[in-house]
């Protein structure tokens, strides 16, 4: 390093000038401690310029982890829509061992613990109170639960549009359920309101205790679940829904 070399030349002339007898042992010890302060100075020169080269190299590893955990997550994501699950699964797992630092890997959990109940026992119902109808899980060839709140504006949007999917394939056997914990600033009358005002004929109810929501995996609203021969056969945002796959769990392909 230039900046050591420095420091190294100034050290050199005070240890000539002793001892060519040119300097006082005081004046060499001025000289040392100059010298001294001299190269410390100089080390600290050093480690920011090492710093100024790492950062740079640093930063450029970090975006392309970034970028290969996004990948992967993509890719977890389409065999999730595919209903590929196995092969998700596999993707985050490697996703969370690999970049488990990495922005995607909070996505990541949260999609890991939703297809780990595919395939599982759906259980019964756990609600505290019904506001329009009656139902069963076991009601039906299939079995669809909705989770909403009054205060979301995405299931404002989104838990309306079922109603249609009931109307279309009720008299095929499809139930429908709509599932929700009153949180935040919703009441029953906000509830009562917006099942009327949007003309919901499905049954409705409050979960009890949070139960159904942590059973199927519910991080936020709106939120599905597919339940078929009391297994969960889907779980995710009610818009990824179609009609293809109900006709398909109905029996009704083709059709």
């Amino acid at each position: 390093m230039k900046f050591r070399s420095l420091a190294i030349s100034c050290c050199s002339v005070a240890l000539f000038a002793l001892l060519s007898g040119c300097a006082s042992q005081e004046e060499l010890i001025a000289e040392k401690e100059r010298a001294d302060a001299l190269e410390q100075r100089v080390k600290v020169l050093e480690d920011r310029l090492t710093a100024l080269e790492v950062g740079p190299k640093k930063d450029t590893q970090l975006a392309q982890e970034e970028v290969a955990a996004r990948q992967i997550y993509t890719s977890a994501q389409r065999n999730v829509a595919s209903r590929k699950y196995e092969d998700a699964k596999k993707d985050l797992d490697k996703l969370l061992k690999t970049y488990p630092r990495s922005k995607s890997a909070r996505s990541a959990k949260q999609l890991q613990r939703e297809v780990a109940i595919i395939g599982q026992d759906a259980g019964t119902l756990d609600v505290e109170k019904w506001y329009s109808g009656d139902a069963k899980i076991s009601d039906g060839k299939l079995t669809i639960l909705v989770f909403w709140e009054s205060w979301c504006p995405h299931c404002k949007r989104e838990v309306p549009k079922l109603e249609a999917t009931y109307q279309k394939f009720k008299g095929d056997g499809l139930n429908l359920i709509g599932l929700t914990k009153v949180s935040k600033t919703s009441t029953d009358e906000k509830v009562e309101a917006f099942i009327r005002d949007n003309k919901l004929t499905y049954p409705t109810a409050k979960e009890k205790d949070g139960l159904m929501s942590r059973r199927f995996a519910i991080s936020g609203v709106p939120a599905s679940a597919v339940i078929k021969d009391g297994k969960i056969v889907w779980r995710g945002h009610p818009n990824r829904l179609n009609d293809a796959f109900i006709q398909e769990w109905l029996g009704k392909e083709g059709s």
